[in-house]
């Protein structure tokens, strides 16, 4: 039996956090292996991104001048669309008849902590993220978004390597 049906599948509602690396994409895939297609459930696909602080410069004259880094957030911008939508595309080959899929980009300040924000608005039962493997050096500086999910979420994490 699988431990992550916490109660009637047919209710349950899952967030899966997507990024496009290898961990996600078998994020994407355990959730498959768990939901029924059959089911009624809900799957929140949510991709966030961050942008540079210096988005827009000082203002000027009533109106903000942009950056070059506005064009890199224009650019995450429309990586992260397309990351959502190829996700999207996967569970809908494997949805045969009924979960319901909602797709969600934003753009965050701080990633994990939207995640577990996100969750609780949603009233998810599960989050679903991939784990990126970093070094002790790499989680003192970067933080890891899936050690805060897990540490912080009031529901149920599954965290994918």
């Amino acid at each position: 039996e699988n431990n992550y049906k916490l109660h009637d599948e047919s209710i349950m509602k899952y967030m899966l956090c997507y990024d496009g690396t290898p961990s996600s994409d078998h994020a994407v895939e355990e959730l498959m292996r768990i939901i029924d297609s059959n089911s009624t459930s809900t799957v929140f696909v949510w991709v966030g991104y961050s942008v540079p602080i210096d988005s827009f410069s000082h203002m000027t004259e009533g109106t903000y001048e942009r950056t070059d880094s506005f064009q890199q957030t224009e650019a995450r911008r429309s990586e992260a669309n397309s990351l959502a939508q190829s996700c999207e595309k996967r569970l809908i080959q494997h949805n045969t008849t009924g979960f319901n899929i909602e797709t969600f980009v934003e753009v965050v300040a701080d990633i994990g902590e939207r995640i577990v924000e996100f969750a609780k608005e949603k009233e998810v039962d599960v989050v679903i993220l991939g784990s990126r493997e970093l070094n002790f050096i790499e989680r003192l500086f970067l933080g890891s978004v899936s050690n805060h999910v897990s540490q912080n979420a009031k529901c149920s994490v599954l965290v994918c390597k």
